[in-house]
């Protein structure tokens, strides 16, 4: 799926090519937009089912994830768990044990995000809890494990923390996600290597 973003002081506006079943804007991503208002136009073209969207964002407020949802939203949980470090109250993610068999152990590495930069969180085996509030202090490096998903989740914190966030390795990202960093730039992003690299 390729998707186009532009963003303006109304919002960010989505045109996905495709959506994959249970995975575009149904049951998988909905979870993320009960955070914000959000206006999709489904419809098909070529054969394929497509959709426009345009996200605004809102007052966030932390959501329980049952364990049913984990299956068709595994991968998106990295940045589920960042939009919930600045939603109010707390957020409980269910069901997500296959999170520490993927390209890393995604539940430790991305608690270990959470806390390098200042977020309250914690962890079960089939668990992880993210403790929200308004402001994130940010400033930590994260280790990705060469994990792209853990890579742009922690870049994507960096676009509303008071500090830069820093990830050890962004490389695997040029090989899932090519447009990634221009996109993040056309959102407000502005990318330094860090001292050292």
């Amino acid at each position: 799926m390729r998707v186009h973003y532009a963003a303006g002081k109304e919002g960010i506006q989505i045109r996905a090519d495709a959506l994959v079943a249970g995975r575009g804007c149904g049951r998988g991503r909905g979870q993320v937009f009960k955070y914000t208002a959000v206006v999709y136009y489904q419809r098909d073209e070529g054969g394929e089912t497509v959709a426009d969207l345009k996200v605004v964002a809102g007052p966030l407020k932390g959501v329980d994830v049952p364990a049913e949802r984990a299956p068709a939203m595994i991968d998106e949980y990295p940045v589920l768990a960042v939009a919930a470090a600045f939603a109010e109250g707390d957020t409980l993610m269910q069901g997500i044990g296959e999170m520490r068999v993927k390209e890393s152990d995604r539940v430790a590495t991305v608690l270990a995000g959470l806390k390098a930069n200042g977020i309250a969180a914690e962890d079960t085996p089939e668990t992880l809890t993210v403790h929200g509030g308004a402001k994130v202090e940010g400033g930590g490096t994260v280790a990705t494990h060469l994990d792209h998903r853990i890579a742009m989740s922690f870049l994507v914190l960096g676009l509303a923390s008071e500090k830069p966030v820093t990830v050890d390795d962004a490389r695997p990202i040029a090989t899932s996600y090519p447009e990634f960093r221009n996109l993040m730039t056309g959102l407000g992003a502005s990318f330094a290597e860090a001292d050292g690299e």
